[in-house]
């Protein structure tokens, strides 16, 4: 401390290997040894040499390197190790600390994925439009609603629908006597109901956002309720099959869909075809 406060060291210290020397040949000493720590990124390096003080020339020198500051005490008692000519493995100094896990050792991230097997329970409601010419001339576009079931497998979905709509028509015809005069006048009021309940399979996109199409058969229960002139006629009724095909764009909670039908009756109601488009919104719970 005396040496160093005549050198005026006393603030700064020994800063390089030079002034070390110095400050040895002046106490007498005999060897001097010099070190320091540096650091470059992440990697740490201690650095010391043996100098001789009447030659000025280094004697030994070693160093060593690591990436983690906690291991520079026991580096520090190595180096005087091998100065010492003692063996010490290096090696152990040499893996770089794992500041961030390997690809193999990150946590996975979380993806958002499809049930496997999912239920949707829906009511839905729209609008159907009769496509035979004779039921089209006497019916116009009738509201539909309805509810339906799908049992989802991944992509593959079980549809099972239940829907209701209804139409009316009217018509008023002229009465002529057997020489074609004007006797009076019939009016007619035609109610149809139809009751559809189909079986369909679809295929379906991914489950957040998708598009989906479907074929589907059923059964289509009729019943037609005619009054002429203020009078009511036996109600028709009868049941027909019929198939489908749908397709359309939704979510988990809703669905547009859109289906054409068909569905062909026997002679009793003129073999008209009671299919037809329809448009429909469903809500699921």
């Amino acid at each position: 401390m005396k040496l160093l406060e005549e050198q005026k060291l006393q603030s700064s210290g020994i800063v390089d290997s030079e002034t070390a020397v110095n400050i040895g040949k002046l106490s007498g000493a005999e060897k001097l040894a010099a070190g320091s720590v540096s650091k470059a990124g992440k990697t740490l390096t201690i650095n010391v040499r043996f100098i001789d003080m009447k030659t000025g020339s280094i004697e030994k020198a070693e160093s060593l390197t690591c990436a983690d500051e906690s291991e520079i005490p026991e580096m520090a008692n190595d180096i005087v190790k091998l100065l010492e000519g003692e063996k010490v493995v290096r090696e152990k100094y040499q893996k770089p600390a794992e500041t961030v896990p390997p690809e193999d050792k990150k946590p996975a991230k979380k993806e958002v994925k499809e049930k496997p097997i999912d239920i949707d329970i829906g009511v839905k409601a729209g609008m159907f439009y009769p496509l035979d010419k004779d039921m089209s001339e006497d019916y116009d576009i009738g509201f539909l609603w309805g509810w339906n079931v799908a049992l989802w497998v991944k992509h593959i979905g079980f549809q099972f629908e239940s829907e209701s709509y209804n139409d009316s028509a009217e018509k008023k015809e002229d009465v002529l006597n057997s020489i074609g005069i004007k006797t009076g006048e019939i009016k007619t009021e035609t109610e149809l109901e139809e009751k559809p309940r189909w079986f369909s399979v679809i295929y379906r996109g991914k489950y957040s956002s998708y598009g989906f199409i479907g074929y589907g058969i059923g059964m289509v229960k009729a019943e037609q309720t005619v009054i002429v002139n203020n009078v009511a006629q036996p109600k028709g009724s009868d049941t027909f099959n019929g198939w489908q095909i749908l397709t359309g764009i939704g979510g988990p909670h809703a669905h547009l869909c859109f289906k054409y039908s068909k569905v062909e009756t026997n002679s009793a109601w003129s073999n008209v075809d009671l299919g037809g488009i329809t448009a429909t919104l469903s809500i699921y719970f």
